[in-house]
């Protein structure tokens, strides 16, 4: 399994395998004050894979301050992956919505995915005033 992509969007939603999503690339929040909740942001993540990951695979998210505190409660899940007919490879979309994450400090903090326990992707997300 490999990452096609990954990013942080105002809302974003699979439909059939097509992705819809709104205020892509968002990696800054700003906040007058602390703390600060931020209401809705959506984690969106593409895989590719091939006839070796098919299967029930267990996924963690994690929003991070720079101390490596939890922001949100971390969220786990298990998605399938399967193959159509004699398809060699396929691609998967997961897209999870992290709801009233509050923020208690300023500066960096990041998204992080795994997948299996395996560090899939990263992403930063500073919080400014």
């Amino acid at each position: 399994m490999d990452l096609g992509f990954a990013f942080l969007c105002d809302a974003a939603q699979d439909s059939g395998g097509k992705l819809h999503a709104l205020g892509i690339g968002v990696d800054v929040l700003h906040a007058a004050s602390l703390p600060a909740v931020h209401p809705h942001l959506s984690l969106v993540v593409r895989f590719s894979y091939g006839r070796e990951d098919e299967g029930n695979h267990d996924f963690s998210i994690a929003v991070l301050d720079a101390d490596g505190k939890n922001v949100v409660a971390p969220v786990g899940g298990q998605m399938t992956l399967r193959l159509n007919g004699e398809d060699p490879a396929g691609g998967a979309n997961l897209v999870v919505d992290l709801q009233n994450a509050q923020f208690t400090t300023y500066g960096p903090h990041e998204v992080s995915v795994s997948v299996d326990g395996r560090a899939f992707a990263t992403l930063p997300l500073a919080v400014r005033r």
